[in-house]
């Protein structure tokens, strides 16, 4: 298994490396239109990348960054509430949850299907979903699959067209946005 526990301050110097800057256009069109003080979850948050990156686009909503590691957690933003907790056990309430990211994180998920219930069941009507990741279907991203799996870790690498069936069939309209090797999913609850 990969030591996220001990990590946290790599991540928080280096990811926002591998975020390409469209990555960051794209999550700032999903973002208009959300009322002011709007709750955002970051699921698997790491250290907050994609919180940051959200905030610097739209501060006038509320902030909720939760990864199951301590190490990683700690490094989150302030102005983010921290939660201890994994993707498939959320402890939040129906309908709380205006947009869930999820960067770097459907990969590492122990049981993606539950996961993505447990989000689908925290999402206000019409809510959102953002999941940025690895391409499999790129030589680039087969070969970090190859890596990560070497490390014991879930590998639940999907392409971008297998995960937006899948979260088509969670009741969500996707959009699919492609970035060399790496791609996000935008999804909306219907």
């Amino acid at each position: 298994m990969i030591p996220f526990n001990r990590l946290g301050l790599l991540f928080k110097l280096f990811s926002p490396l591998v975020y390409p800057w469209k990555t960051i256009d794209d999550l700032s069109e999903l973002l208009k239109g959300i009322g002011p003080g709007s709750f955002i979850l970051d699921v698997g948050a790491g250290t907050g990348i994609l919180t940051q990156f959200a905030h610097r686009i739209r501060n006038d909503l509320k902030y909720v960054a939760l990864d199951p590691a301590r190490g990683m957690i700690k490094y989150a933003p302030e102005y983010a509430y921290k939660v201890r907790a994994k993707a498939e056990s959320l402890p939040f309430k129906k309908h709380t949850f205006s947009v869930v990211l999820m960067g770097d994180t459907i990969h590492h998920v122990d049981n993606p299907n539950k996961a993505i219930m447990e989000i689908k069941g925290c999402m206000v009507p019409n809510g959102r979903l953002f999941i940025f990741d690895l391409n499999p279907d790129t030589f680039i991203g087969r070969n970090i699959c190859r890596i990560e799996s070497l490390f014991k870790e879930p590998v639940n690498f999907y392409s971008p067209e297998l995960l937006s069936e899948m979260l088509t069939g969670y009741g969500f309209r996707t959009k699919i946005n492609k970035y060399d090797w790496r791609y996000s999913v935008e999804a909306e609850l219907i």
